[in-house]
């Protein structure tokens, strides 16, 4: 009796009140037991206000005396977002979506559905159009969201040049149970402010990245999953998006922190992607958690290279990390190249300096000597062995300089003294460059008694920016 006399009075005080907008849910007491539970209460303003339109690109009619049942639909989506206000749901029926005013600009509040239960399977939107974006200037998109609104079971495919599939940059929309296949640049690019739900999507052969994320953005990206594209998920500016749940397999690398990122990684799926499971760059600081990390095609599967201070930003430059087991590895990266190129790996250990030790130093005394020099092509740059002080040493040289006490790296001692060449080999672990590119391997010089080196002009050519990170010299950041 005590419930049913609470939801009468429940009741009546909505009545009362029933010009007043409540909230889209309130948490009240029911039953005598004092169970606590959730009951969605819509602002009648709200229900009101909804309504459905229907769209169909063999059989509908783009008139005002269309739209109204599944028999009788609009032919485009433009069209019936002309009509639409908050609250309006379109509903696509099975076809494709070709002859549209792209990009396609949702209103808030608005809902595009397709179908949902397979993914957006049949329902295809293909195409895009120009896009001034108030951070990035001009775009190419499918669909630009709006705060609240919803992109609900449908399939996006932007071909054009440098082509994304949903851009958004302003409030909180859910972009759920859809898939993205074969966009030219990215799946969904996230960027200003914004703070979307990303949930059960399939993003799959899109050539830059599943999804990127930029700018100061938040939101949640969960339970979805990317296949067979550039980067799983590309994320930089100052980001601190949640990802979590996601299945990311067989990519270039799974997810790639830029920037001053830092975002929440929790419970993801990360493995058989050809380059690294997960690359943080920069200045990005990502919230590893526990993720699951398998089969990525380079070692470690995890990489973090920290940019320190570079003179120039684009240049080049040196970093020690972590490899696997006790081993470090100096590598040469830049800010907006996400595959960073092994130059030494350090495995040995000689007299008491361990590899970590000789790691960090070397790869000090690397970018000292690059700022030292001013060189910012290294085309004229590369490692030699000579002799300094009666001691046989691994060497930087430029153009036909000998090594010297200014271009030491390292003297080698022991066995490696005996052999400097071999020495030289083993020191300069080339070969674990990624065997799909080809190894960089040390190259004779002249017939001329020289010394054999190694030219970092091999490694320039491989640090060119990468495609996938366009938005990392991008404006707004």
């Amino acid at each position: 009796m005590k419930s049913a006399y609470i939801y009468r009075v429940l009741a009546a005080t909505l009545a009362f009140s029933g010009a007043a907008l409540l909230a889209d849910r309130a948490s009240v007491v029911v039953g005598e037991g004092g169970v606590k539970g959730t009951i969605a209460i819509l602002p009648q303003q709200a229900v009101a206000q909804q309504r459905t339109v229907y769209v169909n690109p063999q059989s509908g009619a783009d008139s005002a005396s269309a739209g109204q049942s599944q028999g009788s639909a609009f032919r485009t989506i433009s069209y019936a977002l002309q009509q639409a206000s908050s609250g309006t749901v379109i509903q696509l029926a099975p076809g494709q979506y070709t002859s549209e005013t792209f990009p396609l600009q949702l209103k808030a509040g608005v809902i595009l559905k397709g179908n949902d239960s397979q993914k957006g399977q049949g329902v295809e939107i293909v195409g895009g159009g120009d896009y001034r974006s108030p951070v990035f200037s001009m775009q190419s998109a499918t669909i630009v969201a709006a705060p609240n609104s919803q992109i609900i079971g449908v399939t996006i495919t932007n071909p054009n040049t440098r082509g994304t599939g949903i851009w958004v940059e302003d409030g909180n929309p859910a972009i759920q149970d859809s898939t993205f296949v074969s966009n030219n640049r990215e799946g969904v690019f996230v960027a200003g402010s914004a703070a979307p739900r990303i949930e059960r999507n399939m993003f799959r052969n899109n050539t830059g990245n599943g999804i990127a994320v930029a700018g100061q953005a938040q939101g949640e990206i969960r339970d979805n999953s990317f296949e067979n594209t550039g980067f799983g998920l590309a994320i930089g500016g100052t980001s601190t998006v949640l990802v979590e749940s996601n299945q990311i397999r067989g990519n270039r690398s799974g997810v790639v922190v830029t920037q001053k990122a830092r975002p929440v990684l929790r419970g993801n799926t990360i493995e058989n992607n050809s380059d690294y499971g997960i690359v943080a760059l920069g200045q990005a600081q990502p919230d590893m958690g526990n993720n699951t990390l398998a089969s990525n095609g380079k070692e470690p599967e995890i990489v973090a290279v920290a940019q320190g201070t570079p003179a120039n930003p684009s240049t080049p430059y040196f970093s020690c990390v972590k490899s696997k087991g006790s081993d470090f590895a100096t590598v040469a990266f830049r800010e907006n190249n996400t595959s960073p190129q092994p130059l030494v790996n350090w495995s040995k250990e000689i007299g008491s300096l361990t590899p970590e030790k000789r790691c960090q130093e070397v790869t000090a005394r690397l970018n000292n000597m690059i700022v030292a020099k001013g060189i910012n092509s290294w085309a004229d740059l590369k490692f030699t062995v000579g002799t300094v002080n009666s001691a046989p040493v691994v060497c930087l040289v430029s153009g036909s300089e000998s090594c010297s006490n200014n271009n030491m790296l390292l003297t080698l001692t022991g066995d490696n003294a005996k052999n400097p060449q071999n020495a030289l080999e083993t020191l300069l672990g080339f070969g674990s460059a990624s065997a799909s590119r080809g190894p960089l391997l040390e190259s004779e010089d002249d017939d001329d008694g020289g010394s054999p080196s190694v030219s970092l002009a091999e490694v320039e050519q491989k640090l060119q920016p990468d495609s996938a990170l366009w938005f990392v010299e991008g404006g707004g950041q």
